[in-house]
């Protein structure tokens, strides 16, 4: 599976999907593609689940868990071993065949 992004547009295998928002990265796991957006167009006063995972048809599979319920925190980006870092410092494992948190270890 090949895989691309620009802005709000994801393409798998030549074909483009238009998505909710911008991009931030976008890394295949297993045979999904996890994409974690953009945090410039975040609604104001609730927590922005940014972080969802697609088929290699485009289709929304899931939104990944967060381990709090700060209205400011999101998911950053991709570490080492597919774990996740969110802004409240937490790094995460999360099950990328449901979307739900398994682990979160707070850095701070």
């Amino acid at each position: 599976m090949t895989l691309d992004f620009n802005e709000n547009k994801l393409t798998i295998d030549s074909i483009t999907y238009e998505l909710k928002d911008d991009i931030k990265v976008a890394k295949q796991i297993g045979d999904l593609i996890i994409v974690i957006f953009e945090m410039r167009n975040a609604p104001q006063g609730v927590q922005y689940q940014n972080c969802s995972a697609f088929n290699e048809t485009g289709e929304w599979i899931w939104t990944a868990e967060h381990p709090t319920t700060l209205p400011t925190d999101y998911y950053l980006n991709f570490m080492n071993g597919n774990k996740l870092w969110t802004f409240a410092c937490y790094i995460c494992e999360i099950d990328f065949k449901s979307g739900k948190l398994l682990n979160a270890k707070w850095t701070k």
